[in-house]
């Protein structure tokens, strides 16, 4: 995403994001953060810090430029930082749940409905990411379960539940809340 600039400066003017086999999530937080890094390119501002740093939010092999500046690439390098020969995946946060209903302001907080996906307990500091729209932090004050009944945490996925975050935050339908590991 660094380089977005150069691709375009290059004359491509479509970019595949990888996708196929990838959960929504991964599609819609790499393809928000490119969104924003043309846009920036196009206004002729520089991609902000968050957007350069979404790529390395989700889970991913190390990254490289592979062969694009072969000019500055020393060959027969093992550590060169333009091939990368590292094995696995890189995973620094954890998608929590899909927001499935727009959020309502009640007093100073949110309350969102969710369908889970992993782990999370009371008290949890998470990240909203709406599209279009810098990550945002807020902090689980309640769960409640379809009988408005409170939980200490949710350990099912794929069950819908009401949050009450600490925050009146404006949250769209298919944001996603996640965790930092």
């Amino acid at each position: 995403i660094e380089h977005v600039d150069d691709l375009i400066e290059a004359g491509i003017d479509s970019l595949k994001i990888e996708g196929r086999s990838k959960s929504a999530y991964y599609s819609g937080v790499i393809t928000n953060a490119y969104k924003t890094a043309i846009k920036a390119y196009y206004s002729g501002k520089k991609t902000p810090k968050w957007a350069n740093q979404e790529v390395h939010n989700v889970s991913h092999r190390p990254y490289s430029t592979g062969f694009y500046y072969s000019d500055n690439m020393s060959k027969g390098r093992r550590n060169s930082p333009w091939q990368t020969y590292e094995k696995g995946y890189i995973r620094n946060y954890q998608l929590l749940a899909n927001v499935v209903k727009n959020s309502k302001i009640i007093n100073k907080t949110s309350r969102i409905a969710v369908e889970t996906r992993n782990y999370f307990k009371l008290n949890s500091q998470i990240e909203i990411l709406s599209p279009g729209k810098v990550p945002q932090t807020a902090k689980i004050i309640k769960i409640l379960d379809k009988n408005n009944q409170n939980l200490p945490f949710s350990n099912k996925p794929m069950v819908q539940l009401n949050l009450i975050l600490d925050k009146n935050l404006t949250i769209p339908i298919g944001s996603f809340i996640r965790q930092a590991l």
